[in-house]
């Protein structure tokens, strides 16, 4: 019984990859929301399952990252491991370079041609960028150690128009791929669904239906600032209903609202 449903989803996966697993990674990194995918599919998918081949994607290539940006286990450099179930299914998972090292050694079950690296993600350098309210670095363990940390203070926090200013210079500086912004989306759906409600509200149709369309993971995550993102974060800081971080990685600096 057991192995038949193992040939089902492998079947199931593959006329799943043949169909529309490119086609599906293709149009995410051309910016598509998904509900713009699925419509465009030809092979008929759930929906919920594009939405998440759709949030892997972006996880995968590092627009949307699960752990803080330039945290220690970053800046060591990371590789992704093949492994293999016993079933012969193929997963990959993502490790410190030096413990991906360590099992070229001789991990426990580490069986033979069974983790492959891919190539090491570089961390980032560089100093601290200016302005703002310096809080000093942060303490070793605690994300990025030697960081540079502003913080605005609502009392006398920048409108919409200066923070837009602000993120501009820090993009400019650093590069999009360099800059991202903490987002609890998924926590506030789940906790505050009002809130959540009230900020969708204040979206105009295509963010919304980006911001949606994601299967945001119930803790928080943080988003590449691309123009999409950067547009959303503005428009809910106009109006009142975002505060967060955002990290510069390579001027090694964070700014919070």
């Amino acid at each position: 019984m057991e192995e038949q449903r193992f040939f089902r989803d492998a079947l199931e996966d593959f006329t799943y990859e043949a169909a529309c697993g490119g086609a599906i990674r293709h149009l995410t990194d051309l910016g598509y929301t998904v509900r713009q995918i699925a419509d465009r599919l030809d092979f008929p998918i759930p929906y919920e399952r594009v939405r998440r081949a759709v949030w892997e994607r972006l996880v995968d290539t590092e627009v949307i990252l699960l752990e803080e940006p330039g945290s220690r286990r970053r800046r060591k450099g990371a590789v992704y491991v093949r492994e293999y179930d016993r079933y012969g299914r193929a997963s990959f998972r993502q490790v410190a370079a030096e413990d991906a090292k360590a099992g070229e050694d001789g991990w426990p079950g580490d069986a033979k041609g069974g983790r492959e690296r891919s190539a090491p993600e570089n961390g980032s350098e560089g100093g601290a960028g200016d302005g703002g309210v310096d809080r000093g670095e942060r303490p070793a363990g605690d994300g990025a150690a030697g960081w540079r940390e502003r913080c605005v203070c609502p009392e006398i926090g920048p409108s919409a128009k200066e923070l837009a200013l602000a993120l501009h210079k820090g993009i400019r500086v650093n590069g999009r791929e360099s800059s991202y912004v903490s987002c609890d989306f998924g926590l506030t759906a789940l906790r505050a669904k009002e809130e959540y409600g009230r900020m969708l509200e204040i979206l105009e149709d295509r963010q919304r239906e980006y911001l949606t369309g994601l299967l945001w993971a119930e803790k928080r995550v943080y988003h590449r600032l691309d123009s999409r993102m950067t547009e959303i974060l503005l428009r809910l800081y106009g109006a009142g209903c975002w505060s967060g971080t955002c990290y510069f990685l390579k001027t090694r600096e964070t700014v919070s609202f």
